[in-house]
């Protein structure tokens, strides 16, 4: 009698090569524009999807190879192998990082990463999280700087707070403006910075901009400097905006999701001079230090600010 298989994945075919190797039907790695990968010729849809063909196996050949050494993208810089062991083992372990008791290794592990990071911003204490991706980091941050400039709409809402506005740099991410619309601040409340030719926010023209929303009877409480634009890859003058915001005592958020893992470079570094003067920073290692998708940062100065705002934190069964 035959053996019965124990898991059905036992009878399944073995997967073929995947499309991007040599002696498939793309014969040409998949980066070469003009031989394009087509799909397996099988490969009909959804609804037809042949017995034959695991879900698994139609995922590798349909897929595109982010993994390849040469592959490069917004999101991706290589692949770190040291990197894709310790996500295998995540995996496994399926942890869950809110308690002690349930992750106490990966606590510990976070902790550290964390530390590390705020010290590289020249911090000498901080607090940080880990965040689904660099738009949270930053939403993240702009309620942040509302809890600090409007204490109160934390338990009382925005039915008294004053009318709110934020500054950021004309080449900004547009997690900027999603940030304000989902938190009431309102997009028409987030006043746009001109650019020099190179990308640059204009401290000049924050300045103006201040000045405008004061004299709008509106209330200034945040500026967004931005290390690293997603288009020309630019980075503001941090320095010159830190002083416009001691000035005029707003707070001050650098979204370095791209570019701050200079900070890492002896060379490049001076790119982010003046971030030690940040209240906070996002920072995604994910984009240019080869960590896996999603590894985002939101980094804060005031090591008691997170603890503040966060409304759970005194719920007994944490």
């Amino acid at each position: 009698m035959p053996a019965v298989p124990l898991d059905p994945r036992d009878s399944m075919p073995a997967p073929q090569q995947p499309h991007w190797t040599q002696g498939t039907p793309c014969q040409q790695p998949p980066w070469t524009p003009e031989t394009p990968c087509q799909p397996p010729s099988n490969f009909t849809g959804p609804q037809g999807l042949h017995a034959s063909s695991p879900t698994g196996h139609l995922g590798l050949h349909a897929s595109t190879p982010k993994g390849h050494p040469r592959f490069f993208n917004q999101l991706y810089a290589g692949m770190d192998h040291y990197s894709l062991a310790a996500r295998f083992i995540t995996e496994a372990l399926n942890p869950s990082v809110y308690t002690y008791e349930v992750s106490p290794a990966f606590i510990l592990i976070e902790e550290a990463v964390l530390m590390k990071m705020i010290e590289f911003l020249g911090w000498k204490e901080g607090d940080g999280i880990f965040s689904p991706g660099g738009s949270v980091s930053n939403m993240y941050a702009v309620n942040l700087a509302r809890y600090n400039h409007c204490p109160d709409i934390k338990e009382k809402g925005l039915s008294q707070a004053p009318r709110l506005v934020m500054f950021t740099s004309e080449e900004c991410h547009y997690s900027m403006k999603k940030a304000a619309a989902f938190l009431g601040i309102g997009t028409h409340n987030v006043y746009f910075v001109k650019t020099d030719d190179r990308g640059k926010m204009i401290p000049q023209e924050l300045e103006k901009q201040v000045e405008r929303a004061n004299e709008e009877g509106a209330v200034p409480f945040l500026v967004i400097a931005t290390s690293g634009t997603t288009v020309v890859g630019a980075f503001d003058p941090l320095d010159e905006i830190a002083d416009i915001c001691k000035k005029h005592n707003l707070w001050l958020h650098v979204d370095a999701s791209w570019g701050g893992s200079a900070l890492l470079s002896r060379k490049y570094r001076k790119l982010l001079h003046g971030i030690h003067r940040a209240n906070s920073v996002a920072w995604n290692p994910h984009k240019m230090l080869m960590a896996g998708i999603q590894c985002c940062a939101l980094l804060v100065k005031d090591k008691n600010m997170l603890m503040k705002y966060s409304s759970g934190y005194w719920t007994s069964f944490l």
